[in-house]
């Protein structure tokens, strides 16, 4: 079996850069939607934690 063109090793470069590039985005943009979550139930838990509790 033959080798693929050497032409072809550009484009396999290209596409798996394009891969990882999207892995590592998706990545950060996924800890920067956790973060902002976190945030965001940090502020729940205050509000619930100071309103008063009613009574039954």
């Amino acid at each position: 079996m033959n080798p693929p063109p050497i032409n072809t090793y550009p484009a396999l470069f290209w596409g798996y850069l394009v891969v990882w590039s999207l892995l590592v985005l998706y990545t950060l943009w996924l800890g920067i939607r956790v973060s902002s979550l976190e945030k965001r139930s940090e502020e729940l838990k205050g509000h619930t934690e100071s309103s008063p509790k009613s009574e039954s």
